[in-house]
Order: structure tokens, then sequence, then C-alpha cells
């Protein structure tokens, strides 16, 4: 295992360590350092001939292992163009990919609030000596793709997966090459949200993709399934529901009670608007509001639409409330088209 010490998320200091375990993961050696000035987001590779290495972010080096990862060689490379280089593949002999991510210009576009990405493919056709630009895994106006990981898989074709940076719960997506990563397909959402993929096969030829859960039922997962069940189920809707104070389905609908104040909301994630310019979406439930603190209950969709017993009021400056009895079953709808909301309570548009 290699891993980065450092002495905060955005580092000041860093080392590059390895241990490794001889019954399983069960014990670790000591850590040796492969590097003690600097390390980033480090991917092993096993090569052919068993060889061993490690492509590492902020030392613009390979660590080449020939003995199994007794002892170790580092190797510079002209430093990739882009950030957080995926673990490498090896095609032949002599060719090497990965793919590495970075933001183009300083100016945020408006539909993400940042720059733009790219996730570009590198090739290099010298083991490891130099890379060189290949061709562009994914860029996409409306999302912001980053942190692929790749797998090559038994039929030739490499699977990527990536995470979205955009923070309004996009999935992560996936690309697909035919032709060992000079084109790909467009990406696709997949049922996961999440960040830092890794992906890659079990034995038994299921894919296992491990990330950083950032939908609301947060944590860190590991997903198993098939390559279609990945490619073809499309977003699937998050939740979350902790403590004791679970909802509870009632002949009435869906019976969320929390007794006290915090954080212990109930929350679920629904499909985000990737493209807001051209998509149009509908909102529709069913609410009645017992009772509930003024920023206890909400819609989302276009802005966060408050909930109480006596009416329900859009979170926008200036924006008044639109009075109604909400301990009695209210039909809110909620439509968007163009970046205008229209609220219609019981078939009325208010």
């Amino acid at each position: 295992i290699v891993y980065r010490e450092a002495d905060q998320h955005v580092a000041r200091r860093s080392k590059l360590l390895l241990r490794n375990s001889d019954d399983g993961g069960a014990t670790w050696s000591p850590a040796r350092v492969l590097n003690a000035t600097r390390g980033h987001c480090p991917r092993f590779s096993r090569l052919r001939h068993n060889h061993l290495v490690i492509i590492d972010d902020a030392s613009s080096s390979l660590y080449w292992s020939l003995d199994d990862g007794n002892s170790w060689t580092a190797s510079e490379h002209p430093r990739l163009q882009h950030s957080i280089p995926d673990r490498l593949i090896e095609l032949d002999e002599e060719r090497l990919l990965t793919t590495a991510h970075g933001h183009r210009g300083k100016a945020r576009q408006p539909l993400i609030g940042q720059s733009s990405s790219e996730q570009m493919m590198y090739l290099s056709e010298d083991r490891g000596a130099t890379f060189d630009p290949l061709s562009v895994l994914a860029r996409d106006r409306c999302l912001v793709l980053c942190e692929a990981s790749i797998v090559a898989m038994p039929d030739g074709r490499l699977v990527a997966i990536m995470r979205e940076n955009s923070w309004v719960h996009e999935p992560m997506y996936c690309a697909v090459s035919d032709d060992g990563g000079s084109t790909w397909s467009l990406p696709t959402p997949t049922p996961l949200i999440g960040h830092r993929p890794c992906i890659g096969l079990t034995h038994a030829g299921q894919v296992l993709v491990t990330y950083r859960n950032v939908a609301p039922d947060s944590g860190t997962v590991a997903w198993m399934g098939s390559l279609d069940e990945l490619l073809h189920t499309g977003f699937q809707v998050h939740g979350l529901a902790p403590g004791p104070d679970q909802p509870t389905l009632t002949p009435e609908g869906l019976h969320v009670h929390h007794p006290t104040a915090g954080r212990t909301g109930t929350y679920y994630a629904l499909r985000p608007l990737t493209d807001p310019t051209h998509a149009s979406a509908s909102l529709e439930a069913v609410v009645t509001v017992d009772a509930a603190d003024p920023d206890a209950a909400a819609l989302y969709l276009g802005t966060l639409w408050r909930l109480t017993s006596t009416g329900i009021r859009p979170e926008i400056d200036g924006a008044e409330s639109v009075s109604a009895d909400f301990t009695q079953p209210r039909r809110v709808s909620i439509s968007y088209d163009g970046g205008c909301c229209v609220l219609q309570l019981d078939g009325e548009e208010r």
C-alpha cells in the first residue's frame, strides 16, 4: 500500500510512504519512505513480468520495483499538463496509458460556477520515460468531470468513471473507449454520487468501484455489480434518514417526524438539472405540515421552497410567503423552464 502523509488536505508538507503485508492485510510493516519531501495521490499498477509501478502527482515521478516491492527506483517524467494521474495501464511492452485532469482558464463559467474541466488521456511509448497527450476523455460545459479512474475490460474496452464536482448531487459519469483510449463515448450518468473513484475488476469479473460518497448518505463506499448496471442504470435517488426518527410509510404517505432541532433531518436528492438553459422539470408533492420551524422543511427546484403549517415561501430576497393551511393536504406543483419557476397550489397558479 502506498499513501501520502501530510500536514493538511492542501498540504504544505508531505511524504510518500509505503507499507507491505504478508498476511492479507491483517498486519503491516513499518512505513518506508519513497519520497521524504513530496507526495500526492499515488496510484499502484502491476504490469507484465510482475513489475510494480507507482505514479505520483506531486513529485512527477514513477517508482519502479522489479522484485515484488522489496526495493524501489524512482524515475522522473516530464510533468503532465494535467493533475492527479490515474494508475498506469499497460498496452504492450512499451506503451503505457494514464489520464489526468485540469481546469482551463480562470473565469468562472455561469452554468458550473467554476472554470471548465478537462479530462485528458496520456500515452507513453517509451515505458514511462515521457508522456504525450493522446485524446480528450471528457469535457462538458455543464459538468465538472475530473479524477477519472480507468479499468481495462477482458474484451479490450477501456471504461472510465469520473467524479463530477459541481456539488449539486450530479452522479459520477462513465465513458467507454473501443480503440485503446484514442476516442471515447459521451459521458453517461451512473447510479453513484461520489468523489475520488477507483474502478477495478474482481476475480469473478464483477466491476468494483470504491469512492467517497457525497450523496446525502455520505461515507466511504464500495459498489459492486456488472458493467451493464454501471453504464445503463442511470441516476438513482439517494436519501438520508439518520438517527432513531426514521420516516415511516403510512396510508397517507411518507411521514417524517423530527422532534428535536439539529442536523438529523431526512433528505432526498433527486436528479439535478444538468443543463438548466435547455432542460425543463416539474416537481409535485402532496404535503401536510403539522408543525415546522421556519427553515425545517423544504422542496428544492430552482430555489428552496420553505414549508410551514401556514404557507410556502421561496428562499429569494424580497419574496413573500404564499399563505395556505398546510395542516390539510395540499398539492404543491413547481415547474421549471428557462430559468423561471411557477408554483401551483391545488391546481391554482400562485
